[in-house]
C-alpha cells in the first residue's frame, strides 16, 4: 500500500491497487490458521496485484484454492518448473503421508491381517486393482490371484507406511504371506522377512509413462486413449539444457493425469484387449512364485 501511495497514483479502495509482490517462504513462521485462512484472505484483497510467493506449507495452498478457487492462481514446482496441481504438491504428499501413519492407520492394517485367512497383497491404489482384476480375466489367471486379498493402500507411496509396521518382530510371527506390490517407478530392493515380501513391478522400457502401472501397458492403447482424450495424458516435450557447462537433453516424459486417472482407468477397462495387458503376465509370475513358495 505504501509503494502505490509513493507512486502518485491515485485509488479509493484496496482492489484499484497494483503492481507485483515477491515473497520467498511466506508461510515462515505463521501458525497454522494464518497460513490457511488469513494470509490467502489477505491476498484476495488485492485483486490487480500479482504476488510471486515462495512456500512449504499445503495448508497454504489449500486456504488459496478456498479463497480464490483453483482456477485464480498457479502452482510451479521448483526447479523443473512444471504446473502442478495441490494435491501433487511434495510437502501434501509428506503432510498427507504423518497422517497416514496415525494410530487409526496402524490399527486398519492390523485389522487386515486379523480378519483375513488369505495372503494380503498390498498395492498402490484402487486402479492397480481394477488393473489387475481385468488383466486376471484376459489372461485366465483368476486362480493365482484369487489366492490374495487385494488391500488398496490408499495413495502413491503409502505402501512403506504399510511396510514400516513389519519391520520388526511382526513381520516374523505373521502368520499368511503379505505381499507389498509396488509401482514399477519406486525402485525398492527386493526383500523378504519371515512371510512378510517386498516386490516392484517390472519396468517396460521404451514405453514413454515412466511412473505408475500405466507403464505396463503398450504404446498402441495409450495412444489410442490419447486420441479418444487428450487430457489423459500429459506431456512434457524434450528439452535441452546446459548443466555445469555441458549440453544435456532431457527426453519427453509423458504422465497419465492426476485427475484423468480414474477415467483412463474406466476406458482402458472397457476397451483393453488381451493383447493389451500381456505384460501383466510378468506380475502374474511374481504373484505365483511367491504364492508357491
Amino acid at each position: 500500500i505504501k509503494d502505490f501511495d509513493l507512486s502518485t497514483a491515485t485509488f479509493q479502495n484496496l482492489g484499484e491497487i497494483r503492481g507485483i509482490v515477491v515473497i520467498d517462504e511466506v508461510d515462515s513462521h505463521l501458525h497454522s490458521n494464518l497460513q490457511y485462512i488469513v494470509l490467502p484472505q489477505l491476498i484476495k484483497l488485492f485483486p490487480k496485484v500479482q504476488f510471486i510467493l515462495t512456500s512449504h506449507s499445503p495448508l497454504f495452498l489449500l486456504g488459496l484454492k478456498n479463497q480464490l478457487g483453483e482456477a485464480n492462481f498457479q502452482i510451479t514446482n521448483l526447479p523443473n518448473g512444471q504446473e502442478i496441481d495441490i494435491e501433487s504438491f511434495s510437502e501434501f504428499e509428506k503432510a498427507y503421508s504423518y497422517f497416514k501413519e496415525s494410530i487409526k492407520f496402524k490399527e486398519d492394517v492390523k485389522t487386515e491381517i486379523d480378519n483375513s485367512h488369505k495372503a494380503l497383497l498390498f498395492v498402490e491404489g484402487d486402479y492397480d486393482i481394477r488393473y489387475l482384476k481385468k488383466a486376471a480375466e484376459l489372461l485366465g489367471k483368476e486362480e493365482i490371484l484369487n489366492f490374495y486379498k487385494l488391500v488398496d493402500s490408499e495413495g502413491h507411496g503409502n505402501i512403506s507406511n504399510v511396510s514400516k509396521h513389519f519391520d520388526s518382530k511382526l513381520g516374523e510371527v505373521t502368520p499368511q504371506k503379505i505381499l507389498l506390490l509396488y509401482d514399477c517407478d519406486q525402485q525398492k530392493q527386493q526383500s523378504k522377512k519371515g512371510n512378510v515380501y517386498k516386490r516392484d513391478m517390472p519396468t517396460i522400457e521404451g514405453n514413454p509413462i515412466k511412473k505408475g502401472i500405466e507403464n505396463l501397458f503398450p504404446i498402441t492403447i495409450i495412444n489410442s486413449a490419447k486420441l479418444t482424450k487428450p487430457a489423459f495424458i500429459d506431456i512434457t516435450p524434450e528439452i535441452q539444457k546446459l548443466e555445469r557447462g555441458e549440453q544435456v537433453v532431457i527426453p519427453e516424459l509423458w504422465e497419465v493425469n492426476k485427475n484423468e486417472k480414474k477415467n483412463l482407468c474406466d476406458w482402458i477397462i472397457e476397451n483393453g484387449t488381451i493383447d493389451d495387458f500381456q505384460n501383466f503376465n510378468s506380475v502374474f509370475d511374481i504373484l505365483s512364485e511367491i504364492k508357491n513358495e
